[in-house]
């Protein structure tokens, strides 16, 4: 157990995005999402916080924030650590701010650390992500995008992580109360992390080149033919491709493959545990896949 609230300020069901990385000085550092309170609109009540172990994961440190909302119509969520070959320790977050539609309205922030993730500094530069033909075409309403799982190393050795994007309600409104809305998956990779840069010159890469992005279609009758994936996992396979796993609201797992380093992926199909055999059924909930370090792979479904 790294952390589990039983008393204020904090609520037991309010944590989230829970990311884990070995850092240069051989501790475990955890980043994850933490509010005060559970229910209708405490999303505005979001903070990254982190905490450590320095016995394997016997013990941990209680949770310390890393950045907190300063205001409260914004909020800070979705930290993930991205650990440069320099030591330099980058935790990228979304905060929350501005004109947008739903909770993941964001830009990028950066936070980061040059004594292991002991003490932290602001990275004074406001992040992007790139703007596509689902977002609303105002350049001032925000993209509804979320990072929910740390990088993979590409076979370059380069640093990718993958991103949902929600489609903005004004391209693709809603067609009723059972209609989920549209949601497509992506990939954000860092050029030049590795070499230790500040934030602000921090160079990355939204993949793949297609501007459809990766889709499933979902099957449940009110979506009218939307696509539905999202939490995209990511893991190389032996020949240096990249292997995705995702989450759809068809009952099952989705998956696809790129063999040019997340430029370009194959169709989505469902995942079967042999070519001609079941599917890998699964409900709305994640998949992450993970390399073992005896070369085998691990699949996780409800």
């Amino acid at each position: 157990m790294v952390y589990l609230p039983t008393e204020a300020p904090f609520s037991p069901e309010a944590n989230d995005h829970i990311c884990l990385d070995v850092t240069p000085g051989g501790d475990l550092l955890v980043i994850w999402t933490l509010a005060t309170k559970h229910g209708p609109g405490f999303y505005a009540d979001f903070r990254v916080v982190y905490a450590r172990s320095t016995d394997g994961g016997v013990t941990w440190t209680a949770p310390a924030i890393l950045v907190a909302p300063e205001k409260a119509s914004t909020y800070c969520a979705f930290g993930f650590p991205v650990i440069s070959k320099t030591g330099r320790i980058y935790v990228f977050y979304n905060l929350g701010s501005g004109i947008g539609e739903g909770y993941c309205k964001a830009i990028m922030r950066c936070k980061y650390s040059d004594d292991d993730g002991h003490t932290w500094k602001d990275g004074g530069v406001d992040i992007t992500y790139r703007r596509t033909k689902f977002d609303h075409p105002d350049p001032n309403v925000l993209s509804r995008c979320l990072v929910w799982q740390g990088p993979i190393r590409d076979s370059k050795g380069r640093h990718i992580v993958p991103v949902t994007r929600f489609t903005a309600r004004y391209v693709k409104p809603l067609s009723g109360e059972k209609d989920p809305g549209e949601c497509r998956c992506e990939f954000l990779r860092y050029e030049n992390i590795d070499e230790g840069p500040d934030p602000e010159d921090v160079r990355m890469t939204f993949l793949p080149d297609d501007e459809d992005l990766i889709s499933v279609p979902c099957q449940i009758k009110e979506a009218n033919g939307k696509s539905f994936c999202q939490e995209p996992s990511l893991a190389l396979l032996p020949d240096g491709r990249l292997f995705s796993t995702l989450r759809t609201a068809n009952g099952q797992v989705w998956y696809t493959v790129s063999q040019d380093d997340g430029h370009t992926w194959r169709p989505t199909e469902v995942l079967k545990f042999t070519d001609d055999g079941e599917a890998v059924l699964n409900p709305l909930s994640p998949a992450p896949i993970y390399q073992l370090s005896d070369g085998r792979y691990i699949l996780f479904m409800q």
